[in-house]
């Protein structure tokens, strides 16, 4: 992981910095010997060493050692197969294949012994070159290849195919073989001082012939060969040759400053930007490396200038126009891209916020001074007293300068006096509108419009403050922060506006152009695109790295250049591209935007100022390159791009919206259920997107919701439910049997309790009656009075009338009618009544219950019969009371019985007996109940229970 970020900072540093980047031993290379360098039809880099293969993706290094297969650690060249498979040739190791990471079990005839120095492609064929002419010819044999060996020597003309003599020695000519468009040629190349073969030829290893090609090149040495849309061009030792099929177009002589005049040119590769030469001395001993600026004209000595010392291996360019060099002992170099808008910065890190153009010179302007380049160099900077708020350019003529100021001194510098040609403006621009005889004048809200030098003034009846005004279509557009004020030409009437009704997204304009019949409107709240009567506002969510414009600008191309608090951006064919200082730029914000006469772009910010080369129109950078490894729904992500700067990641599953992140493996298991499409793109902040192709994944539902789970599932419920239904039915009959039983045995329960009732009462009542009655009767005889036995007469009397009252009671329990709520109330209510009758105490009964007649539990009316009794008994001996109130309440099967006395009350912890209390309490639990006993201002005995449980 630490070698990623290492390697990401040079990238990043790199890039920002516009400097090459070494790769070596110390931050990810396994060797710093290196050789062959080849960019696959992927996009990804493969680096042969000295310690085994290289894969390169610009974010994380593979290396491929004979631990994962490979018969050598040196490998010397790498090619690419026409169905993708890498091929590598090794030195002591042959020939071998790579697919998908993987090194093949490669089957034929191949020596693995082989000293391969160079592998070529042509059709289906490889070319492996070994030492001296030497070539292992692999033709394609279904999934394997057959060798051929051969070796080739041309001798006085003479080409001479499996020659047994040594080759390589006197007057031999070593090939070189370089595939240019599909066509294997082989030239002279470097030959270590021996005689070089001339022109161009190509090798017939099947017929064992040879050819010359290009017959006007027969005698001249070509060193290397590079071709682009139809043109050749061949380097010899001193000079270019352009040529086509036909003929010679041209010879250029090649000279450079910095090269030593004993090196001669070895290699070559050109692309926009840099012409790229390898020389090296006669004995080949030392190489120079030098890079040609195609934009600034200048040359660089790269060998100085990173302290090479040492021979090239290998030099190509991969996509997007990169340089790779590897050299034979210090590694790689990478030599960037350099965008053509990124070429030239001025001033520094001074902040700039205005610059225009006037005859051949232009004029930058910091807060309190003038800046001046001519010829783009910069001559003098003019120091002001006053703050300095930009130039009125469209009212400056050929020979003078406006410039608008906020506070106008008196007194200006002595240097200032050679600024013959600049003007200062207090508080107020003014602007010639280029083509026509109306110029205007204004500041805050006061605008004045000249016309055949009669002055105008429009009033506006807001406080608005005018930002700039132009010419649209023959109408004078007046921008304001309350959006744009419309004024025909002719009389300068207001003809209609546009604002935040029409669909600006912020009124307050700070820049606005037009092209192409269009208008474009820069404000702090994004881009604004009127086109007619409909406006079009684009923001961060389109693109944009800030909503927050400075300007809008647009190039002689009709392309529309942006300036805002991060940076800058193009704007083309609907799409932003950005520069900002995440992706290499020195800006962090950047004020205006310009072209000159010379088509540069100029901009001006944070860092001074920066020229742009605006010749061709606005090209966005090379695609990153995508590569997606797919297993069930897993993906892994593959980005190849060597850029260094952020990149962008999005994917999106069907239809839904693009999701952004920085994720690189994703697994969709967890997805809802069912089949599913997805796609992943990848872009630059300056660059197009990527598109990967659009890939499927499915996620299984669970067996149980799957329409045969679920069909099983309702099936087992439907059986289920009938079962439970049959099993019901069943139990329900068995209920009701049991019910019907219950009933029965209910009513001859019932029957035998009023027959004990009644038999108890008949005789056993009527007999104590009876005593009770003989006895009372005998307590009223005179004779009984005066004899011995009245007092046993008298208990006799007592005994059996007390005994009378208790078999009632029982006798009343067990009759199956005292079970219901209502002949208890009645019951109590007569022995209240009996009870109070005689006494001074008002006995009352209140009572709230349901119509419907409510039967007790079994022993219900028993124990609260006893225990009301006992409870009315306490309060006619003991209370003292004047009134005694029996409440019963029935709610919802909550029975509330309670008894209230108005009497003296009593102190639990005094009392010297608690039988009675204990009783009651004892009772209540005996049918789950709850007493309470309240006693103060008045005595409460409260019974709660649930009659339904």
């Amino acid at each position: 992981m630490w070698l990623r970020v290492i390697v990401f900072f040079f990238f990043c540093y790199g890039i920002a910095q516009n400097k090459p980047i070494h790769f070596s031993s110390s931050n990810g290379l396994p060797h710093d010997i290196t050789y062959g360098l080849f960019q696959d039809s992927l996009g990804y880099v493969w680096i042969g060493t000295d310690n085994g293969l290289v894969k390169y993706d610009g974010n994380e290094f593979k290396t491929f050692t004979i631990k994962e297969g490979l018969r050598s650690n040196y490998v010397i060249d790498i090619n690419e197969t026409k169905d993708n498979k890498i091929v590598i040739g090794m030195w002591g190791g042959g020939v071998q294949l790579i697919q998908n990471d993987s090194v093949l079990d490669f089957k034929g005839s191949t020596n693995h012994f082989s000293k391969i120095c160079k592998i070529n492609i042509h059709g289906n064929t490889i070319i492996a070159s070994s030492e001296n002419n030497r070539f292992h010819v692999l033709y394609k044999n279904g999934n394997n290849y057959i060798e051929e060996k051969t070796n080739f020597k041309n001798k006085k003309n003479v080409a001479l195919f499996n020659i047994k003599e040594k080759t390589g020695v006197d007057n031999s000519r070593t090939l070189s073989p370089i595939n240019i468009n599909d066509n294997l040629f082989f030239i002279g190349g470097n030959n270590f001082g021996l005689q070089k073969i001339k022109g161009i030829i190509s090798l017939d290893f099947k017929k064992k012939s040879y050819k010359e090609e290009f017959s006007f090149l027969s005698n001249k040495e070509i060193n290397d060969l590079i071709y682009k849309d139809g043109i050749y061009i061949g380097l010899t030792d001193k000079e270019e040759i352009i040529f086509n099929d036909k003929k010679i177009l041209k010879v250029k002589a090649v000279k450079f400053k910095e090269a030593k005049s004993n090196f001669k040119f070895k290699r070559f590769v050109k692309t926009k930007r840099f012409s790229v030469y390898i020389l090296e001395d006669d004995f080949h001993t030392s190489d120079q490396i030098i890079l040609y600026d195609n934009i600034s004209k200048k040359e660089i000595n790269f060998s100085s200038e990173q302290r090479i010392n040492t021979l090239v291996s290998d030099i190509i360019k991969d996509k997007d126009e990169n340089i790779w060099i590897s050299l034979n002992g210090q590694g790689v170099y990478f030599i960037p891209n350099t965008y053509e808008h990124d070429n030239k910065s001025f001033f520094g890190n001074i902040p700039l916020h205005d610059v225009t153009q006037l005859n051949n010179s232009l004029y930058f302007l910091s807060l309190t001074s003038i800046y001046t380049l001519n010829n783009n160099e910069h001559t003098k900077t003019y120091p002001f007293t006053c703050f300095l708020e930009g130039f009125n350019t469209n009212f400056s003529n050929k020979d003078s300068l406006i410039i608008t100021v906020t506070s106008l001194s008196k007194h200006h510098d002595s240097t200032n006096k050679e600024l013959s040609n600049v003007s200062l403006l207090n508080s107020f621009y003014k602007k010639r509108i280029n083509g026509t005889d109306i110029s205007v004048s204004f500041w805050g809200n006061k605008l004045t419009v000249f016309k055949n030098k009669a002055p105008l003034k429009i009033n506006f009846k807001e406080q608005i403050q005018i930002n700039d005004v132009q010419l649209i279509n023959n109408e004078l557009w007046v921008a304001t922060n309350f959006g744009f004020y419309i004024y025909d030409t002719k009389h300068f009437k207001e003809k209609r506006r546009v604002s935040s009704l029409q669909g600006l997204s912020n009124t307050n304009i700070k820049s606005f152009t037009t092209s192409q019949n269009k208008v474009y409107v820069a404000t702090i709240d994004g881009l604004n695109v009127i086109d007619k009567d409909s406006v079009k506002v684009y923001t961060k969510k389109d693109g944009l790295p800030s909503d927050n414009l400075n300007r809008v600008f647009v190039d002689h191309h009709n392309i529309v250049w942006l300036s805002h608090q991060k940076g800058y951006s193009v704007f083309t064919n609907g799409n932003f591209y950005n520069f900002t200082k995440e992706n290499g730029s020195s800006f962090s914000y950047v004020n205006k935007i310009i072209e000159d006469d010379n088509n540069f772009i100029w901009l001006v910010g944070s860092n001074g100022a920066k020229r742009i080369k605006n010749t061709l129109p606005f090209k966005p950078d090379n695609k990153p390159s995508i590569q997606i490894n797919k297993r069930n729904d897993q993906f892994k992500l593959n980005v190849i791009d060597f850029s260094g700067e952020a990149l962008l990641i999005q994917y999106r599953i069907g239809d839904d919206d693009w999701i952004s992140t920085q994720e690189r493996e994703y697994n969709f298991s967890n997805y809802q259920y069912g089949l599913h499409k997805v796609q992943f793109r990848v872009r630059r902040s300056s660059s197009d997107w990527s598109y990967s192709t659009i890939y499927s994944f499915s996620n299984a539902a669970p067996w149980y919701k799957t329409w045969w789970g679920v069909l099983i599932i309702s099936v087992s419920i439907l059986l289920f439910l009938l079962y439970r239904i049959l099993n019901i039915h069943k139990k329900n009959n068995l209920l009701k049997n049991s019910i019907a039983s219950q009933k029965k045995l209910e009513k001859e329960l019932s029957e035998v309790r009023e027959n004990v009732a009644s038999d108890f009462h008949d005789e056993l009542g009527n007999k104590l009656a009876g005593i009770t009655i003989v006895s009372e009767l005998m307590l009223k005889d005179e004779f009984i009075k005066q004899s011995d036995s009245f007092e046993a007469i008298k208990q006799i009397q007592k005994d059996s009338k007390s005994l009378y009252f208790g078999i009632r009671d029982f006798v009343w329990s067990i009759d199956s009618k005292s079970d219901y709520l209502e002949e208890l109330i009645i019951y109590l209510s007569d022995f209240g009544e009996e009870l109070f009758q005689n006494s001074k105490i008002t006995f009352k009964v209140e009572k709230e219950i349901n119509q419907e007649i409510r039967k007790l539990p079994n022993y219900w009316s028993r124990q609260l019969l006893l225990l009301f009794k006992e409870a009315m008994t306490n309060s006619y001996k003991h209370s003292n009371a004047t009134e005694v109130i029996l409440s019963i309440n029935l709610k919802k099967n909550v029975l509330k019985i309670e008894l209230k006395d108005n009497g003296k009350g009593f102190i639990e912890s005094e009392l010297k007996r608690k039988n009675g209390l204990n009783n009651m309490q004892k009772r209540t639990q005996k049918i789950e109940g709850e007493l309470q006993i309240i006693t103060g201002e008045e005595t409460k005995i409260i019974f709660t229970g649930l009659i339904n449980r």
